[in-house]
């Protein structure tokens, strides 16, 4: 790909853009500890397999990442990696496309993160329902209005994250986050295959826990499952793995999920 394609923030954005216009395209956020970009190649997987679902062209891995070095220091930062299909005409079909383009920003690492995976989280439980669309279940999409609802109904209810059901009442995730929880010796997560985000941290759990043996249920579950569990943790890419300690009225020991943890997962 042709370098001309990858901007960073400074550069203004194209009224002719399909990620303006319809939100057509992906993206993923990156933590960078100062030394090195975690799980890159799992970032790069999720990227091809969304290109290919949206028939966008696959860009220059390679070319990416050394575009997101030259931008880095010694600090720890939030890589935001953003593709659109890139500018067109109006109208919705994709012919005639400049594109793809890729936008590279970053940000301050969020400090308070450290903390959390120390002293846990609260969760409510969300009004909100995801919309069910198999064809783009699991994708980082640019379509994000539903959690922008959802972190209205967060913050007007002074809530730091919340469990999110689609409409059949099956849970799915959260607002910025995967949700697992342990059981009677079993580790259970939502499977996302008519919604919800296929989250980079989630897979590398997933991967843990196969790995060390652990019994993991992937499956539709209700939220009356993870009330009747003993732990609960909620993950993404940068805050890592972080215990809860409260659904609604329910409270869990985030002792025994941070030992439970730490024995068994690493971010």
């Amino acid at each position: 790909m042709d370098s001309d394609h990858i901007c960073f923030e400074d550069k203004r954005v194209s009224l002719r853009d399909r990620a303006f216009n319809y939100g057509d395209g992906l993206f993923t956020t990156l933590l960078y500890d100062g030394k090195k970009l975690h799980h890159w190649d799992a970032h790069v997987a999720r990227f091809q397999h969304g290109l290919a679902v949206l028939s966008i062209p696959e860009p220059n891995w390679q070319t990416i990442y050394q575009a997101v070095l030259s931008r880095l220091s010694s600090e720890r930062q939030v890589v935001k990696i953003h593709i659109s299909r890139g500018c067109g005409g109006r109208g919705y079909a994709c012919g005639e496309i400049e594109g793809p383009d890729i936008r590279i920003s970053f940000n301050n690492f969020p400090k308070h993160y450290e903390m959390l995976q120390m002293s846990g989280v609260g969760l409510i439980t969300c009004n909100f329902q995801l919309s069910i669309q198999p064809f783009l279940a699991g994708l980082k999409h640019l379509n994000r209005l539903e959690q922008v609802m959802i972190r209205q109904e967060l913050d007007a209810k002074n809530a730091f994250e919340g469990i999110v059901c689609d409409y059949n009442g099956d849970v799915i995730e959260c607002c910025s986050a995967n949700i697992f929880w342990y059981s009677n010796g079993v580790w259970f997560t939502p499977e996302l295959s008519e919604c919800g985000v296929k989250g980079i941290m989630r897979g590398h759990v997933i991967r843990q826990l196969q790995e060390n043996a652990q019994s993991l249920q992937i499956g539709r579950f209700g939220i009356q499952n993870i009330l009747s569990a003993e732990s609960v943790w909620i993950c993404n890419s940068l805050m890592g793995i972080v215990p809860v300690f409260k659904v609604d009225q329910q409270a869990y020991d985030v002792q025994q999920a941070t030992e439970l943890s730490r024995r068994w997962l690493s971010a």
